[in-house]
């Protein structure tokens, strides 16, 4: 069996443009981390094993899914379909919702064709039914390899106008004919979001979505193996590389998203064709200043009128005032097990060290008045 000891070599990059931030990440991507999800999930799928992805925005999970997605099929050569639930629409009917997963999944499989012939011809049936008969008439038989089957951004389905607790059932219809029809071996599923699959089914009478295992994303540190590439787009040398890297993590707590950003701000070529900012640990500090800190800022940074928009559309905005308040101070934050955007605490109660602006679990010393 294939292992994750084949990897793919980052690309070099001018400086300026290393950094990727807005956006899933590309397979080659120069700046990409690898943490310890990347090989979990890849060993994971290997194993044909039905898995899901969790945690709160802009912590890496589109990226983790192409790196993955890509990884099976050059060294696996597994069949690899991609679904974003959040480009399938809103305000649209149960039979267009399905349909368009299956063009989607037709596109990444050469079988576009073969899938509207069979909805067209199939039309009478109701959404699901087509959907689960098109991978037993039309997919499996026309694979002949494993077929991974990637659903991302799956707590969209919350802003839908009709119910999907049988989309879920559907996908553990297929995991437990497994035993019965040797077939369904050859295809799975991985799920990716913020919220669980089963805190998504609306109905208390839909058996719970139990299936699956879980991989768990964390934040970049110092220790992984991959946190060189960071290193090495902040300066050409080591040493000045890893003391702006060590204030870059001092001022993001690891967060992907925060970490890629403030690495990309601190090397910022100026109109002069010169860096913006000094090559050590002041110039990330005033990078940082720039991004997170200043006055305009706060006006125009994504990340900070996020929070303000979560926190003003909360269920109960002063509560979620109250707790900001209580992590900016540093104190502990029971978590709730849901992930709001606002704050989320994965492993219980903990102190807080990462931006609720950022959908983490925590609040930076960035985003907690900029403690030194």
């Amino acid at each position: 069996m294939l292992t994750y000891s084949d990897r793919i070599t980052p690309l070099r990059a001018a400086d300026n443009a290393f950094f990727i931030t807005g956006g899933t990440l590309s397979p080659d991507a120069a700046s990409y981390v690898e943490r310890a999800a990347d090989s979990q999930l890849y060993d994971v799928l290997l194993r044909m094993d039905f898995c899901y992805v969790l945690d709160t925005r802009q912590m890496g999970k589109s990226s983790l899914m192409a790196r993955a997605a890509h990884r099976l099929r050059t060294y696996a050569n597994f069949s690899v379909a991609t679904i974003d639930l959040s480009g399938l629409g809103q305000t649209v009917s149960a039979d267009q919702w399905y349909d368009s997963q299956l063009v989607s999944i037709g596109k990444a499989l050469n079988l576009q064709r073969e899938l509207e012939e069979f909805a067209d011809a199939h039309d009478r049936l109701a959404p699901l039914d087509r959907w689960k008969r098109a991978f037993t008439e039309v997919l499996l038989p026309r694979i002949d390899t494993n077929l991974v089957v990637f659903v991302d951004e799956i707590d969209y389905v919350r802003s839908l106008p009709f119910s999907t607790d049988e989309f879920f059932a559907g996908i553990r219809e297929f995991y437990n004919r497994r035993p019965f029809e040797p077939e369904f071996n050859r295809l799975t599923f991985c799920l990716l979001g913020v919220a669980t699959p089963s805190d998504l089914i609306r109905s208390d009478e839909t058996t719970p979505f139990n299936i699956g295992r879980r991989i768990t994303l964390t934040d970049l540190s110092e220790d992984d193996t991959g946190i060189a590439v960071l290193q090495t787009g902040l300066s050409r040398d080591d040493r000045v590389g890893r003391a702006m890297l060590h204030r870059v993590l001092h001022w993001t707590g690891g967060h992907p998203y925060l970490t890629q950003r403030l690495c990309e701000e601190a090397t910022r070529i100026g109109r002069d064709g010169k860096r913006a900012y000094t090559s050590d640990a002041h110039g990330v500090d005033a990078a940082c200043h720039t991004l997170y800190l200043s006055k305009s800022a706060r006006d125009q940074n994504d990340n900070l009128r996020f929070v303000a928009k979560r926190i003003e559309e909360s269920a109960n905005p002063v509560e979620a005032v109250s707790q900001y308040a209580r992590i900016r101070r540093g104190e502990k934050v029971r978590g709730t097990g849901t992930f709001t955007g606002a704050s989320s605490t994965r492993r219980g109660s903990k102190r807080t060290s990462r931006p609720t602006s950022c959908s983490g679990s925590a609040a930076p010393r960035a985003m907690r008045g900029g403690a030194r």
